[in-house]
């Protein structure tokens, strides 16, 4: 892939070992923000990467740690739905029973509870940092 232009270098990570910048590709009227590492699969990244840490881009601005929103409840209820909603196939009716399909889930009671705490969640919003429940990770038969 061929660029023409790259802008804005900043470093995006406070180890310095991955930079984001603006890379303006040929044929294109507009640039694309671009992640660019030292060991990149794609050998225009390996080189961004590389011109950038030369200085050729321009010099590399400082990391800045994100500033972290507020945890309001509609935030928190925010995460939560979305962490429900991760887990819904745990719900499909064959995805626990051996006898609709094999492997099948064999710790669908660890998904069931971790659900529930945060449809609690969903339900009673709160403000401020919360304990978040650990998602179990899936068992299958074998």
């Amino acid at each position: 892939m061929y660029y023409t232009d790259v802008k804005n270098p900043i470093w995006a990570n406070p180890d310095r070992t991955a930079v984001v910048c603006q890379v303006l590709f040929e044929g294109q009227s507009e640039y694309f923000p671009f992640g660019a590492v030292p060991h990149d699969v794609e050998a225009h990244g390996v080189q961004i990467y590389s011109e950038c840490v030369s200085g050729k881009w321009g010099p590399i601005e400082d990391y800045v740690e994100p500033v972290r929103p507020p945890n309001t409840a509609e935030a928190n209820k925010s995460i939560a739905s979305q962490l429900l909603a991760d887990t819904d196939w745990v719900m499909v009716p064959d995805v626990a029973d051996a006898t609709l399909s094999n492997p099948y889930l064999t710790n669908k009671a660890d998904f069931v509870a971790y659900r529930n705490l945060l449809r609690a969640i969903v339900i009673s919003p709160t403000t401020g940092d919360l304990s978040w429940p650990n998602k179990p990770t899936a068992n299958w038969s074998t």
